[in-house]
């Protein structure tokens, strides 16, 4: 593809993994270190799961995104030495979703039928206590932030997307997820007041921007869908051609 740039250099987030075979692999772990070393979002899809652990000493789990669905979540975590089946993920996709968070410290997107968000992200439980204070209580006088004691803390998340249409499952339809994410992720942060993350950078890879990715996602495919009453195939290509319409969505 044309607008695909393999090499790191003036991009904002990376995605390896989708049509990537072993020829492609040197360029895939150069990537990776790449964004391992400056701090950028990665997001890790299809055959380059198979990489993570070799990548382990070079991935920054702070800001990398696994995708698998639960074949491959399977596959990783028994290379990762917890032996497990695709039936076993199926059966309790959050148990596995959790797993999988804790064997590689990344953030996860468990693809599926429902489809888990496991992530996190850095938050100042008192600014939030006082900002949420007084937005209950209009009477109370808005906190003076800069001058608060800071009380960082790390916040993990689970998010269970609903099932939108079985067409969201379509052959290919999770490398349009993973691009899709991919491209929220190189979105530049535009909340001033944001908390920045451990890196002192803003925090680009949070729960709310990877559940916004896989809505976008979810409502691109039953879009597509809904074009022929829900009853005809779709591909992975109509999924990726709806999501400007949902983008065009008034309010999004």
């Amino acid at each position: 593809e044309p607008g695909v740039v393999m090499v790191g250099g003036r991009i904002q987030a990376a995605l390896i993994g989708p049509g990537l075979d072993e020829d492609r692999r040197e360029d895939a772990l150069e990537l990776a270190q790449f964004c391992g070393h400056c701090g950028m979002p990665l997001v890790i899809d299809a055959w380059a799961l198979d990489l993570v652990p070799d990548l382990a000493d070079v991935i920054n789990p702070e800001v990398t995104v696994l995708t698998p669905h639960h074949g491959e979540a399977a596959r990783l975590l028994t290379s990762l030495g917890a032996p497990t089946a695709r039936e076993d993920v199926s059966a309790d996709p959050l148990r596995y979703a959790n797993l999988l968070h804790e064997a590689t410290g990344c953030h996860i997107v468990l693809k599926g039928p429902i489809t888990v968000v496991r992530s996190f992200e850095y938050a100042d439980m008192l600014r939030d206590q006082a900002l949420l204070a007084s937005f209950i209580n209009p009477e109370l006088d808005f906190p003076d932030l800069d001058s608060m004691e800071q009380n960082v803390v790390r916040r993990d998340s689970t998010v269970v997307a609903p099932t939108t249409t079985s067409w969201a499952g379509v052959a290919g339809s999770g490398d349009v997820l993973a691009g899709l994410t991919a491209g929220i992720l190189a979105r530049p942060v535009r909340d001033e007041g944001a908390l920045p993350g451990p890196d002192g950078k803003a925090q680009a890879v949070t729960p709310e921007r990877l559940a916004t990715a896989v809505w976008i996602h979810g409502r691109a495919a039953t879009m597509a869908a809904d074009r022929y009453d829900g009853r005809a195939p779709i591909q992975a290509r109509d999924i990726a051609d709806a999501i400007p319409e949902v983008f065009a969505i008034p309010g999004f």
